[in-house]
């Protein structure tokens, strides 16, 4: 089995004191990007390893518990920046600060449709049998599903952990299934996408048969709440 996880940025980052980090302004020319990325060459870092929110942090802990279980490869990781677009963990990115409302790759139509293409191209070319989309309300007002839902292989499945108040952004269709969380039960809104991820890592690792849990979410995506509720309570 082959999954992909994709998730949001996080405005807490490292070297968030830095006072020159890249703006929005700095992402609407790629001869400014370039030029901006080596005037902070000192700071670059892997994604993965740039983002120091909370949920980011839930997720990174999902992915080493299941790949010390099953190895490197058993789950991707892509990130949506604010400013970047669509990006893999091990991309080597600098310091920015692009709030949500201000972001080009949220807001701009040209940029949005590209992220758009870049998911979808990802998840075709990728052969992955589940993707897990841990994302916020302004994400899926960009990616626009209800009228373009991603052209998928037959054999894959999309999972969309959401908040009851977006509910009606994520299309319900055969291969595309909404996963209506209580936030509240999983530590709230800016952490419970996250954790019940690292909950499904932890269950598949503690169950003894490879990715048997991921597998049960293929079978019926609407369980992940109840397997996640009944993991282990440990945050």
């Amino acid at each position: 089995m082959k999954i992909l996880v994709i998730s949001p940025c996080s405005s807490t980052q490292k070297h968030n004191k830095l006072p020159n980090r890249l703006g929005p302004v700095d992402f609407t020319s790629s001869d400014r990007l370039a030029l901006r990325m080596e005037e902070l060459g000192n700071y670059k870092e892997p994604a993965a390893e740039m983002y120091e929110g909370k949920e980011h942090a839930e997720i990174m802990k999902g992915l080493w518990k299941i790949r010390r279980c099953y190895g490197r490869g058993s789950v991707d990781l892509s990130i949506i920046s604010t400013g970047y677009g669509l990006v893999e963990e091990c991309c080597v990115i600098v310091p920015y600060d692009v709030p949500c409302k201000y972001s080009p790759v949220l807001l701009e139509k040209e940029k949005s449709d590209k992220l758009h293409t870049d998911i979808g191209n990802l998840i075709g070319n990728g052969n992955y049998d589940l993707v897990f989309f841990l994302l916020g309300r302004k994400y899926y007002e960009a990616l626009k599903l209800r009228y373009r839902p991603f052209q998928i292989p037959d054999t894959t499945v999309l999972v969309f952990l959401i908040g009851r108040s977006y509910r009606h952004l994520v299309p319900c269709l055969q291969d595309h299934h909404p996963v209506l969380l209580n936030f509240e039960e999983f530590g709230g809104n800016y952490i419970a996408k996250g954790r019940v991820f690292k909950k499904l890592c932890k269950a598949a690792c503690e169950e003894g048969e490879k990715l048997s849990v991921f597998e049960k979410v293929i079978d019926d995506p609407q369980q992940i709440p109840n397997i996640a509720s009944e993991a282990c309570n440990e945050n």
